[in-house]
């Protein structure tokens, strides 16, 4: 993979989910896009991309953890239920 498809590889991760993934993360997505484009994977199958955002080596790892969601109106921050129970806690 070349620098500049990684790099626009994550252009679209950001444009279409709305999250900024790492440069590795980004190159696993140019990847399978560049596999896709070929025919090389089935149109039907479902592929997993972990996509993190962990390049930056000097913030230490953050102690509160959220879950993230996609729903019908967007990405949510955490789900419905989390928020929930931390307004009734």
């Amino acid at each position: 993979m070349s620098e500049a498809e990684i790099r626009a590889a994550r252009r679209n991760v950001e444009d279409y989910e709305n999250i900024s993934p790492c440069f590795s993360a980004s190159a696993a997505v140019a990847g399978i896009s560049k596999l896709a484009l070929a025919g090389e994977i089935d149109p039907s199958a479902v592929i997993l991309v972990n996509l993190t955002g962990a390049d930056r080596l000097d913030t230490p790892p953050s102690r509160d953890i959220h879950w993230v969601e996609k729903t019908t109106s967007g990405w949510t921050a955490d789900s419905p239920q989390y928020l929930a129970a931390r307004r009734n806690a």
